[in-house]
């Protein structure tokens, strides 16, 4: 320990948070120190191996006696330390920031703070990822009480890029007739309705592929009968009792038919109907036939 060199690891090089440190045994069973110096003097040398790998910058260590007698576990006895002092640190070398180094920890420890940086850096990556895919998602959603329009626009530009999304019927490309229980028809704007029915519920609803699927559910719910009011009740009621992120429309979807059903199940039963008829299932195909009944007569009417 003569001629002092640059410091083996970097000065911010911390691994106390690495519990284990690599142990070479062949190396260490057949080097110098295991073959020249006094077992006590080797067991000294692999404490200060030790307490060097969980010192910052790792691999190196105070050059103070005092110290160096203490990571030894002599305590206050530094006479014994000066006894073994050559073998316990023998391969340390003196760095110009007055600390000593042991190469061979120090390579383990050069190996191993580069991994820990690789994996910060990759760690602040996902995160930077993760908090803009969030900010983007919470900013692309309307509040409650602002203008739908942006959700509207942003729903339309996307859909129609998609020759599946889009609903035809009323010349808009965005709407399909109904005929509720009294006979009297409409029209429901799938666009808007699926827009707004995704505000309520909190989903994503920018993404081409998750507005197909929204649009589809809401297509497939008015299908069964369900009105605009029975379609936000079953969001609203389904939001309120939610014990975590809701995704997709498709959440509501039993809800939904639920609802349709103990309607249908009030206005059209006989007394009469089968079992089959009277599960959700069937009721709705059942409404659904009169339904298609009722429009076939107003356009009778019409013709």
């Amino acid at each position: 320990m003569t001629d002092k060199v640059e410091p083996l690891t970097a000065p911010d090089c911390d691994l106390q948070d690495f519990p284990f440190m690599p142990l070479q045994v062949a190396r260490l069973r057949d080097s110098d120190l295991a073959a020249t110096e006094h077992p006590e003097a080797c067991w000294y040398a692999v404490l200060l191996w030790a307490a060097s790998w969980h010192q910052v910058p790792a691999a190196s260590l105070p050059d103070d006696e005092l110290v160096l007698t203490r990571l030894c576990g002599l305590g206050r006895d530094v006479k014994t330390f000066r006894k073994h002092r050559a073998g316990a640190l023998r391969g340390f070398v003196i760095c110009t920031d007055g600390r000593l180094y042991h190469p061979v920890v120090a390579e383990q420890a050069n190996a191993a703070w580069k991994e820990k940086l690789a994996y910060r850096d990759r760690k602040e990556k996902r995160a930077v990822i993760a908090s803009n895919a969030a900010k983007a998602r919470w900013q692309s959603m309307p509040d409650a009480d602002a203008d739908a329009s942006p959700m509207h626009d942003a729903s339309n530009a996307d859909a129609s890029c998609m020759p599946d999304a889009m609903l035809k019927g009323t010349g808009t490309g965005t709407g399909i007739s109904i005929v509720d229980d009294d006979g009297r028809e409409g029209v429901i704007d799938i666009i808007d309705m699926t827009a707004e029915l995704a505000r309520m519920a909190g989903v994503g609803h920018l993404a081409p592929g998750r507005i197909a699927q929204n649009i589809d559910t809401v297509r497939e719910w008015v299908s069964h009968g369900a009105s605009p009011d029975e379609m936000r009740g079953a969001v609203q009621d389904g939001v309120s009792a939610a014990s975590a992120a809701i995704h997709s429309l498709k959440y509501f979807s039993g809800a939904v038919r639920q609802r349709v059903a103990k309607r249908e199940n009030g206005n059209g039963s006989t007394g009469q109907s089968s079992a089959a008829e009277q599960s959700a299932d069937g009721i709705l195909r059942a409404a659904a036939v009169r339904r298609a009944a009722r429009r076939a007569e107003q356009q009778a009417e019409r013709a």
